[in-house]
């Protein structure tokens, strides 16, 4: 069972230094246009993300019409904003406090807090229905079929309610209804489809030895809960329909009951997710800016562990690449191995993001703690694939290699210099110290004599005010 993925053109090799960003990134994540190593596709960096986001959102004047922020009208904090909104009614209210911090300090402790609550509810509306639209078109191709479709429902809601935002839409009565119904019937529609499959494969129970009736009555009440998972993606559901059963089929003493079951599971539906469904259920009570998140998330870089946190998996660096959201979450815990073997382009699709992030590590565009990470990052993929999965970072490790060689000659030419250095200091520090030696002495034999001299002194003295004294008397 191999599954259709994007192509992935394998001649592709890194050109170092060439159309790169001059701007330096701390994280890999920030790379734009990454490729997901499953899907294929071009992510959205974090930055990115924050932007388009950003684009979304409705300016002042428009913001301040929502009815969840009318509840301050007339207070001061209200006015301030509003005047704000005259001068600049496009610009989204979290600029008035970003470039007003000192005014805002000045404001009493209750119109701060006041402050923050509008500007909270301000950052989760959005501009109309048709600008949001507009602005979420470029993201489109790169989304799965149900989220373009949703967005086509979405552009036709836009025309009919122009001045509302999509928060507003979805929480009218007649869309909730409309939805709510077809997402219902699709839901029956797949049960019953379901439960005829199902139906089916109890009946060849009594095809099976009875040693292994009970095995498969509970494979089959498994691949039930995986085929209805609506929020997983049909790879995934294949991936773990086809491991499930893999070992059981394989067993089976009679290969004709066995391709009988092999077709019929086969014949599976699996339960997927419908415009409908985002619209009924997950779109219909998030805000505005959640409702764009939904999308622009899903195709957000995201860190996937190599070995997930459920298999002891650590959350270095070295234990990662890197997925769109929506593919990190079909991963789960799958072993790469599975994924090699049912998406032939996972080894590809790592080669090409591999090969930008090498691009941008031999550039300096990332800090040097990531230098080793794709020598790292291979041996893990090599280990948990049992060498399924190699990836050529031979070019690379030559230029880190002539680097490095450059970086150890100059090294060694400074340690020589330093030695060089720190010898002819210790040469001055052992001549300084025998002229201190020297000096020692003398401070302890003038020292001797100081004190002799003292003590003659002294006694001197003495013999001088004896004598005195006598000849004073005699007088």
């Amino acid at each position: 069972m191999i599954l259709n993925t994007p192509t992935y053109n394998n001649s592709f090799t890194p050109t170092f230094g060439y159309g790169i960003p001059k701007r330096n990134f701390f994280d890999i994540r920030d790379i734009p246009k990454l490729t997901c190593a499953k899907c294929g596709g071009q992510m959205l960096s974090s930055i990115e993300r924050e932007e388009l986001l950003n684009k979304t959102r409705a300016g002042a004047a428009f913001a301040l019409r929502n009815t969840a922020i009318q509840s301050h009208n007339g207070s001061p904090v209200f006015k301030l904003l509003v005047e704000f909104a005259k001068k600049h009614p496009r610009t989204p209210l979290a600029n008035f406090v970003s470039t007003n911090k000192k005014m805002i300090n000045h404001l009493p402790e209750e119109q701060k807090a006041e402050l923050d609550e509008i500007v909270e509810i301000a950052n989760t509306i959005t501009l109309k229905a048709p600008q949001v639209i507009k602005k979420l078109h470029k993201i489109k191709p790169h989304l799965s079929v149900a989220d373009r479709e949703t967005l086509d429902i979405m552009e036709v809601y836009a025309k009919k309610y122009p001045q509302n935002t999509f928060s507003e839409i979805f929480n009218k009565p007649e869309v909730i209804e409309y939805h709510y119904k077809i997402k219902t019937f699709q839901k029956e529609q797949y049960n019953i489809q379901a439960e005829m499959v199902f139906n089916q494969l109890a009946k060849y129970t009594k095809l099976l030895p009875d040693d292994m009736q009970n095995q498969f009555a509970q494979l089959n009440d498994k691949a039930q809960k995986i085929a209805r998972i609506a929020d997983s993606s049909d790879e995934r559901k294949l991936m773990l329909l086809d491991n499930l059963y893999k070992d059981f089929l394989e067993n089976i003493p009679d290969k004709k009951t066995a391709e009988k079951i092999k077709k019929k599971i086969s014949e599976i539906p699996l339960r997927q997710n419908t415009a409908d469904r985002n619209i009924a259920k997950k779109l219909r009570k998030k805000n505005d800016i959640s409702i764009v998140s939904f999308f622009v998330n899903k195709i957000t870089s995201t860190f996937e562990h190599i070995i997930p946190d459920s298999q002891n998996g650590t959350r270095g660096m070295y234990n990662g690449i890197f997925m769109c959201s929506q593919c990190n979450f079909d991963r789960g815990d799958l072993p790469y191995k599975i994924f090699a073997k049912y998406i032939p382009d996972f080894a590809g699709n790592i080669q090409k993001q591999m090969n930008k992030i090498m691009v941008f590590i031999q550039n300096k565009r990332l800090p040097g703690c990531y230098q080793t990470y794709p020598l790292k990052v291979r041996k893990t993929l090599d280990r948990v694939t049992d060498s399924q999965i190699k990836i050529d970072i031979d070019k690379y490790l030559k230029k880190r290699f002539k680097t490095v060689q450059m970086n150890l000659e100059s090294s060694k030419k400074q340690k020589e210099k330093c030695q060089k250095d720190l010898k002819d200091v210790n040469i001055q520090i052992s001549k300084l110290t025998q002229q201190l030696q020297a000096l020692n002495r003398k401070q302890e034999t003038l020292s001797k004599q100081s004190r002799a001299a003292a003590q003659k002194y002294w006694k001197t003295l003495q013999n001088y005010k004896l004598f005195a004294n006598a000849m004073k008397k005699d007088k």
